[in-house]
């Protein structure tokens, strides 16, 4: 009889057994959008408003089954570009396009551009729908994942709530 060893023992700071099912669990599997049906998307192409009116990030919405109990982390991590001084946002809204995390940021020069990140921790369960989305708060014209930087958004399970 052939034996099996398995390699998922997780233990806290203090050195004690983490019960199974306990530990972060990674990248979740979507219903809907991100990558290969991963909790995932990145890209290199350009999207690019002069909207004051929030309107979506082509392909940055993503479904997934939460777990009741669980504890999730999204992430965003984008390059911006302006083509004028202005501030632009780029909230995290639910399917029914509540912000659940906000982001606005302010470009000093014409031409101006930057990287930038932020994450958005929370609990859920059953069907949940995250989408990145942006617009332009003072007139301009600012683009996300202009270049190799490009744009980035992940959701994770990182743990028991």
């Amino acid at each position: 009889m052939a034996s099996t060893m398995r390699f998922d023992r997780w233990e806290d700071s203090t050195g004690a057994l983490i019960a199974e099912g306990s530990a972060p669990r990674g990248i979740v599997t979507t219903t809907a959008g991100g990558t290969n049906g991963k909790g995932y998307w990145q890209t290199s192409s350009n999207f690019a408003t002069s909207s004051t009116s929030l309107v979506d990030i082509t392909g940055a919405t993503m479904t997934f089954t939460a777990t009741a109990g669980r504890l999730y982390r999204a992430t965003v991590s984008a390059y911006v570009d302006g083509v004028s001084s202005g501030r632009f946002q780029m909230p995290l809204t639910d399917g029914s396009n509540v912000t659940k995390k906000t982001f606005q940021q302010q470009l000093n020069s014409s031409w101006a551009r930057g990287t930038f990140a932020y994450s958005y921790i929370f609990t859920g369960s059953g069907t949940t729908t995250l989408k990145v989305r942006m617009s332009a708060v003072d007139a301009g014209t600012y683009s996300v994942g202009y270049n190799a930087d490009g744009f980035s958004y992940t959701i994770e399970d990182i743990g028991p709530a």
